[in-house]
């Protein structure tokens, strides 16, 4: 056998958890999440299948509450250990995103009473049970806990605690005699206190936006608690004898479901503000007793509503049309699961089923390939085992009284025969099917399938027997039982090998399994120890920890049918995989949180199944030891179901009345075939004429809008060309004029460039002087300065020398000297290249360095004084120089006078250009109104043409004249098209003009630019000369203007005649559509011609079926001779009559096949 551990991953879990609150949540418009046993289960309605989220805590103890983030996939939970905590995780790709652990304070035994999220998800809300009461929020962001209080005592349990919606959440506490609102302030809880709260027993709350809350007490009354003053909010309702137990919001105001089982919904008043009024009510049980309800579910669409009870079913509400409609449960989104306790459950090969019982007295029938429940049967006694035949049409079932042996058939389990066995607990098929075993207290009585006949009966327990299992060939069983033993029953002999038993004193085995050649036997009991026994003896056991009630108890065994797979199910809900021979290597699963009480194995070992005290089915994939996993193949079962001869004749006699009434019903849809032919034979030659008659009415006025449109035509050219011819001789003027006006130009630059010249050479001329001026001033200033250091450094050394008290303060004076002299020097260098402002500053600099040095050396002042004479006669040289600076700048500005005067002349001939630019829009807007004339005259036989195209389309192939008219049609849009072709050509000779207009404008001002600049540099020669070079060679030598940007005016001429045109084409869509659906509604109008003419030829067949009925009665009345000479006359009435019929028969459908064949495809 191999070593390698196979591994178990949870598939389907079908079982719903009572303890969670809330149990049912959705997440999405697919997908919905609720709890079972120890998993979180996301289920798709759509597709039914499942995503599982399995903790990974050793002992694990169920969930007690869990929530949904809105807008983010993470759904938490709460676990129900006495030290719990919060498990937060990604509903698509089921991984734990984080753990909220919780300090011992937090002390809840139980779990959480209820979790919650606020509206951005930031925060998670949650409240633990007795004894401690506490409310907690974390930090999602952080990790961390925020704050924690205290909300209630023992004697006031809380039920609910929820956060609002909004972006200020406020925290609601609810319970038994407490209200209590909290705020989120600066990382602490603060109680919002409410006024004269009318308390008592609150059963539930909801908020219905940021400030409004409202709770639901025991009385069967809802209040709002945060108006002012406390008050009802329901107007009406029914069954108010029973509290609401949940709420939920929708856009129009709320749910709430009742304890007495009832599901209403409150809109908001129309007369009467925080009000809500009763608008439906939804029963959602059938005839059995009223079950309460536990939770309400909204999908985000808001179009459907789940609605979980206390019984573990869920009812699904429709929403979608304003009323709330309970769902039929052919399909529902859920299928209803066990209430309570599962004891047994059994496969079989030939079909996908597992059938399980329960405490609820149903037998459930699930379809582990669809993920769905077939069939449900409730008995009125206990049910305690169910065992599946292998072909999967029979099934044998422990009933409280008897054993029974039942079909399977499509929807329902039906009885075959009882067996007198009262409360059997253990009921097994051989497995080849032939034979069944069944447990009658410390008897295996062996039945026949076939013939119901008892077979044999093994007497060997002294007890009641607990289990048992088949053997090869189905000739040997082997059964453990609470005395303690094990034993193997062989068929072919009375008595069993004695060394083939295993027996102990104070043991009770309650599992056993084998290998399938039965050389080992698995049994497990009370002294918690798996023990593998050969030919009587224990060769291997595999040893868990033993107490009193110890949750380490294997209550079932399986072995796998190929022999290499052992698994184990625990009373603490564990399902453990062994490797074989048993040792300690294995691997742990748990989906339940109460003892397993039956385990099976799918024949083909791919799937494994468990069933508990929890109410849970759990489905397992089996993996191999390389991870691999065996899929199921649907063509291996069979779609074989029992039925009855009964039902058999019950289905052929419906198909015969089906057959019969489609032979009728054939032969109706044939006489109303015929009938609307005829008839609308009659309504065709109508239209025809009709159509014929407005065909010429419309040639008619078409030729007459053509004549008008030709003569227009021929004005608007006359126009036109009138219009062109104007425009370029005035084009051809102006171009004149422009190159006239441009030579004067070019003559006076020429005049302005040799003045410039004679201005540049004077300029230089002075310059050069100047300069040789200042730098031999500058030679004299350096010299003196020189001196004047040298001294000054003297001086500060017999100062150091008589003052050594004063050395310190002397030193420093000395630095301040030496950088006021190096400052002084540079200044007067830059002061002479720089203007009057910047050398009278220097000098107010050193005038104030003169009189800070007079201060502090006398001796030192006389020298600054004569220094400041020396700049005296400096200042004297620099009024000299300023008033040949004077004399310049009047040169200058007598030429900028004559540039203004310049400026002032390309001003006024620019105003003359703005007039023509005028005139030409004057002419374009005279155009434009042209234009538009021919637009409107366009206009007024647009909507004749398109009515004239429209019939033309469809009696196109009733009269081929119309195609003239479709000729004349494109004809007329080709003349369009040549119309708008030449107003482009006019639009585009009006942009070539306006361009040369700016170009001009443009030559002008980059002119006046350039020679502005020029201006600028006019006291650098070199600059100067260069930039008159440049604007000579520009202007002078290359008489090439560039292209400016069109003129803005007659792009917008051009955008608003673009526009018209849209506008126009826009109408005549317009137009288009109108006329197909007065084309629609004729058609309707023959449609209903056609019925009345069915309906009219249907009377005649009636009254020519009448006729013929009639006659056969006369004809079987006809005796003798005479008799029938004497009928002789009202038969050939008859026979008259009947052809007359048949002739407007044949004439109606002649006139209909014309009309069918003369109809135009629409």
């Amino acid at each position: 056998m191999s070593n390698a551990v196979s591994t178990l991953s949870c598939r389907n879990v079908f079982g719903l958890n009572k303890q969670c609150t809330p149990n049912v949540l959705f997440v999405g418009d697919e997908f919905i999440v609720f709890s079972a046993g120890n998993t979180i289960v996301s289920h798709n309605i759509n597709s039914r299948q499942q995503r599982i989220f399995v903790p990974t805590e050793d002992d694990p103890s169920g969930v007690s509450a869990i929530a949904y983030a809105e807008g983010k996939p993470n759904v938490a939970f709460g676990n129900s250990d006495i030290s719990p905590g919060v498990c937060i995780f990604d509903i698509h790709s089921q991984h734990p995103l984080n753990f909220l652990h919780l300090s011992d304070d937090f002390n809840s035994q139980g779990g959480f009473i209820s979790l919650s999220f606020s509206n951005d998800g930031h925060y998670l809300l949650g409240h633990g049970k007795a004894p401690g009461w506490n409310l907690v929020v974390w930090s999602l962001e952080s990790n961390q806990r925020v704050d924690m209080v205290k909300t209630a005592e023992k004697e006031t349990p809380v039920t609910m605690c929820t956060f609002s919606p909004g972006k200020n959440p406020q925290i609601a506490v609810t319970g038994n005699n407490i209200l209590k609102i909290y705020k989120l302030e600066n990382g602490k809880l603060r109680e919002v206190v409410i006024p004269n709260p009318k308390i008592g027993n609150i059963m539930c709350h909801l908020w219905l936006n940021e400030t409004t809350l409202l709770c639901a007490n025991s009385s069967g009354d809802i209040i709002s608690v945060t108006s002012d003053p406390q008050q009802s909010v329901i107007e009406s309702c029914d069954h108010r004898d029973s509290p609401f137990v949940t709420m939920a919001r929708y856009k129009k105001g709320f749910l709430a479901a009742s304890e007495g089982g009832y599901l209403t919904k409150f809109d908001q008043s129309t007369t009467t503000p925080g009000k809500y009024v009763q608008v439906e009510q939804v029963k959602l049980f059938g005839d059995e007793l009223p079950i309460s309800a536990h939770t309400i579910a909204v999908d985000p669409s808001e179009e459907n509503c789940a609605v979980s009870l206390r019984n573990n079913r869920i009812v699904t509400v429709s929403l979608s049309n304003g009323d709330i409609i309970l769902n039929p449960e052919e399909k529902p989104l859920i299928m209803p699961f066990h209430d309570g306790p599962i004891f047994s459950c059994s496969t079989c090969c030939r079909k996908p089923l597992i059938a399980t019982c329960g405490a609820d007295k149903t037998v459930r029938v699930w379809n582990y390939l669809d993920n769905s429940l077939e069939i449900c049967k409730e008995f009125t006694e206990s049910v305690y085992c169910v065992s599946f035949h292998p072909d999967g049409l029979s099934m044998l079932i422990g009933l409280g009284d008897k054993l029974g042996l039942f079909g399977v058939f499509y929807d329902d389990l039906r009885k075959y025969r009882d067996f007198p066995i009262r409360g059997c607990r253990c009921a097994k098929f051989s497995n080849g099917g032939q034979l069944f075993a069944a447990v009658n207290l410390s008897k295996i009585q062996i039945y026949s399938t076939l013939t119901f006949q008892l077979i044999n009966t093994l007497h060997k327990h002294s007890t009641i027997v607990n289990n048992l299992i088949w053997g090869e060939a189905d000739t040997i069983i082997a059964s453990v039982g609470a005395d303690g033993a094990m034993y193997v029953h062989r068929q072919e002999s009375s008595s069993s090998k004695s060394e083939e038993n295993y027996t102990t004193s104070g043991i009770q085995y309650s599992a056993i399994t084998a290998s399938p050649d039965f050389t080992s036997i698995y049994i497990s009991g009370t002294d918690c120890m798996i023990k593998e026994i050969q030919n009587g003896s224990v060769v291997r056991t595999q040893n868990y920890p033993q107490c009193e009630n110890s949750p380490h108890q294997q209550k079932a065994l399986v072995m796998s049918n190929n022999g290499q797979m052992f698994f184990s199910g625990s009373k603490d809900g564990k399902v453990t995989s062994f490797s074989l021979p048993i040792n300690n290597e294995k691997s742990e699963i748990c989906c339940h949180t109460g003892e397993i009480n039956s385990m099976a194995i799918s024949f083909d070992d791919s799937l494994l199944f468990s069933v508990g005290d929890d109410g849970v089915l759990a489905i397992f994939t089996i993996h191999d030891k390389d991870n691999r996993v065996h899929t199921l193949e649907r063509t291996f079962f069979s779609d074989e179901v029992l039925t009855t001869k009964a039902e058999i004749e019950e289905k052929a006699g419906q198909l015969r009345t089906s057959e019969a009434e489609l032979v009728d019903l054939d032969v109706n849809f044939k006489m109303k075939k015929d009938m609307a032919e005829s008839t609308n034979k009659q309504n065709v030659q109508a239209e025809n004429e009709r159509i014929k008659k407005a065909k010429e009415k419309w040639r008619i006025n078409n030729e007459n809008m053509k004549k008008k449109k030709d003569e227009t035509d021929m004005m608007n050219k006359a126009e036109d060309k009138r219009i062109n011819k104007e425009w370029n001789d005035k084009i051809a003027a102006k171009d004149d004029y422009y190159m006239q006006e441009i030579l004067k130009m070019h003559k006076e630059c020429e005049n302005l460039a040799n003045q410039k010249k004679e201005i540049e050479t004077q300029g230089k001329n002075n310059l050069a002087g100047e300069e040789a001026n200042f730098k031999r001033i500058m030679e004299n200033m350096q010299g003196l300065q020189r001196s004047k250091l040298e001294e000054a450094q003297v001086a500060l050394e017999t100062a150091k020398e008589e003052k050594r008290a004063e050395e310190q303060y002397i030193e420093e004076m000395k630095k301040e000297i030496l950088e006021e002299n190096k400052t002084a020097i540079k200044d007067t260098e830059t002061t002479l290249d720089k203007t009057k402002e910047e050398n009278e500053k220097h000098r107010s600099d050193l005038q104030d360095e003169c009189q800070s040095r007079s201060k502090d050396f006398n001796s030192y002042q006389k020298q600054m004084e004569h220094h400041t004479a020396e700049q005296e006669k400096l200042k004297t040289l620099m009024m000299k120089l300023e008033a040949e600076l004077k004399s310049l700048n009047e040169e200058n500005r007598q030429l900028e006078a004559e540039i203004t005067q310049r400026n002032q002349q390309i001003k006024e001939r620019e105003t003359k250009i703005g007039e023509v630019k005028k005139e030409n829009q004057e002419l374009e807007k005279y155009h434009a109104v042209l234009t538009h004339q021919e637009n409107m005259l366009r206009q007024q036989s647009t909507p004749l043409e398109s009515s004239i195209a429209e019939k033309e389309k469809r009696i196109s192939e009733m009269d081929a004249e119309l195609e003239n008219a479709h000729k004349d049609t494109s004809e007329k849009n080709e003349s369009i098209v040549e119309m708008q072709q030449k107003l482009q050509k006019v639009i585009e000779s009006e942009r070539r003009q306006t361009k040369l207009l700016t170009s001009a404008r443009s030559y002008f001002e980059q002119m006046k630019h350039d020679l502005h600049e020029v201006v600028q540099k006019f006291h650098a020669k070199d600059e100067l000369k260069s930039m008159f070079l440049a604007f000579y060679q520009k202007f002078i030598q290359n008489e090439k203007i560039e292209d400016i940007q069109l003129d803005e005016a007659v792009e917008e001429e051009h955008k608003r005649q673009t526009a018209t045109l849209q506008k126009q084409l826009k109408e005549l869509r317009q137009q288009q559509m109108r006329d197909s659906q007065f084309q629609i509604k004729e058609e309707a109008k023959d449609l209903h011609t056609n019925a009345s003419l069915i309906e009219e030829l249907e009377g005649l067949r009636q009254e020519h079926k009448q006729l013929l009925s009639s006659m056969a009665l006369t004809k079987k009345a006809t005796g003798a001779g005479q008799k029938g000479q004497q009928q002789m006359l009202p038969a050939t009435e008859a026979n008259r009559r009947i052809e007359e019929n048949k002739k407007k028969i044949a004439a109606l459908e002649q006139q209909l096949k014309q009309y069918n064949d003369s109809r135009p495809s629409t």
